[in-house]
């Protein structure tokens, strides 16, 4: 990367991804990709292409960034992640060589989704590559338009070969890390196809569930803990944990395998569960739990079991409120279609209004308490513009001032409350 486009990309202070219906933008020049199934891949310096998005959909979003030193100056940045006007995470790369992955499960009511990269004066931000999953809306229902889940860990128990299976094995493309300790757990496998059972919440897909873990001492539970990870945006993160059973083996006549599941000594459900075989089950949180500074399950055998406790997978979120109003959506439309037909060169990127401190430049806003923020105010002076004086500007019910000195525009469209008087800020 040359001098001069560095220091381009570091006076940016948000930088947004933006995939909407029409197409993307974005100072990082990362363009997006559609496949048959739906999917929209995200990779900087790819050659130029439209991205399809749906409106209003539950989608499985996922950021990577490998930083590998490509500024030479040996110091990764460290940045804040948002999706939309919501905080995501904060991106920290610990090791220039190894990828970091973030992802969430997010429900993205409007036009268009925006993950946005927000410089915190900790060094210039970047991205490797996006990833957006279109997931059915019954999926994972504990994301919403209120909050988000913020993927802490996904595990495949039972594979010990290191191979992470995401897509073709599983159709929304989530990645299954493998997890296997040979001194705690035996490993339990079937070659047989395990099915989801009907309105399945999580579609665990069968490669996956074919694979699972007992503890090496029968008369053992089946323990995995986690730490809690506050941050300054989420002092007391809430987490959700969703555990996936199938039975793997024809159990012999008078065998039982019965367990007590419970987090931190807490009993999730008032009597022992007993997987189905060849079928998927989940035992989950609906509601976030918080409170610890470390978090144990348990799987421990019943007095009338006859067999140790087992475990296939297990996915662990955190919530991420998404409770953020964005800018009033007819203000947004048509403030796009002003920037657009002005190619306006201001640093107009992201929610306009929103959140306040990256409001863009030029615009003025306002901030009811009743209603979606709007934008009141808009001065386009001194950029060098021309042409005629756009329909968009109607569009701005609540504009009442429209600044646009040293701009040539023939004011061939006016409202009553919208007029062009040669004046600064």
């Amino acid at each position: 990367m040359d001098g001069q486009r560095r220091r381009a990309m570091a006076a940016r202070w948000l930088w947004p991804l933006l995939l909407g219906i029409a197409g993307l933008g974005g100072v990082l020049q990362v363009h997006g990709q559609v496949d048959n199934l739906g999917f929209i891949n995200l990779d900087c310096g790819l050659p130029e292409s439209a991205a399809g998005y749906v409106a209003g959909l539950k989608y499985l979003i996922r950021a990577k960034f490998w930083y590998g030193n490509y500024d030479g100056l040996d110091r990764a940045p460290v940045f804040d992640l948002h999706v939309g006007v919501n905080y995501w995470t904060t991106v920290n790369i610990s090791n220039a060589n190894t990828p970091v992955i973030y992802e969430i499960i997010a429900v993205v009511p409007g036009e268009s989704v925006q993950v946005c990269l927000v410089n915190t004066g900790s060094g210039t931000p970047f991205i490797s590559a996006l990833d957006l999953r279109p997931l059915k809306n019954g999926l994972y229902p504990m994301a919403n338009a209120t909050q988000g889940l913020v993927l802490h860990t996904r595990a495949n128990f039972g594979r010990d070969d290191g191979v992470i299976l995401r897509y073709p094995n599983d159709p929304h493309d989530r990645f299954w890390i493998p997890m296997s300790k040979r001194a705690e757990w035996t490993e339990v496998s079937t070659a047989k196809k395990v099915q989801n059972i009907d309105d399945d919440s999580f579609d665990a897909p069968s490669a996956v569930m074919q694979t699972a873990i007992t503890p090496v001492n029968s008369s053992s539970p089946v323990v995995f803990s986690w730490d809690a990870e506050p941050s300054a945006n989420n002092p007391d993160p809430g987490y959700i944990c969703i555990l996936h059973f199938s039975e793997l083996q024809p159990l012999p006549v008078n065998a039982v395998r019965q367990f007590y599941v419970t987090l931190n000594g807490q009993l999730w459900l008032g009597k022992g569960f007993t997987p189905q075989y060849l079928y998927t089950n989940a035992v989950f949180s609906s509601f976030p739990n918080n409170g610890h500074h470390q978090y144990n399950v348990s799987l421990n055998a019943t007095a009338n079991s006859t067999l140790p406790p087992i475990l296939n997978a297990l996915e662990i979120f955190s919530v991420l409120p998404t409770t953020g109003i964005t800018t009033a959506t007819q203000d947004v439309s048509a403030i796009a279609a002003i920037r657009g037909k002005y190619q306006v060169k201001k640093n107009w990127m992201g929610d306009p209004c929103v959140p306040k401190n990256f409001a863009w430049k030029g615009l003025g806003c306002s901030y009811a308490v009743s209603s979606p923020p709007s934008v009141t105010g808009l001065n386009l002076s001194s950029s060098g513009l021309s042409g005629n004086l756009s329909s968009s500007f109607a569009g701005l019910k609540g504009l009442q001032y429209l600044i646009c000195h040293a701009i040539i525009l023939r004011a061939q469209f006016l409202t009553p409350s919208c007029s062009c008087r040669r004046s600064h800020f």
